[in-house]
């Protein structure tokens, strides 16, 4: 097997390749988006664009990191409340 010898190939995840593809490709299809919106609106438009899609994608994983502290807190509270009864 020639990738048993290379690092390159150290990895074999089918799954992980796919989500590695899909990445390329959304990156491929946005940069239509972008010089559609640059050439019609400009680069502040843009760049505008951009900023905001970064903070919505931050803010969901903040949220979704929030929740589930907030689902171990619940989970330690009610183990806390049981050992008390």
């Amino acid at each position: 097997n020639v990738c048993a010898k290379i690092d390159y190939c150290k990895y074999e995840n089918q799954l992980l390749t796919l989500f590695k593809s899909l990445l390329y490709f959304a990156g491929l299809v946005s940069t239509f988006g972008a010089s559609y919106v640059t050439r019609n609106k400009g680069r502040r438009a843009s760049i505008l664009i951009g900023v905001v899609s970064f903070f919505l994608g931050a803010s969901n994983a903040g949220i979704q990191h929030l929740l589930m502290h907030l689902e171990i807190w619940t989970i330690l509270l009610q183990w806390c409340t049981c050992l008390q009864c």
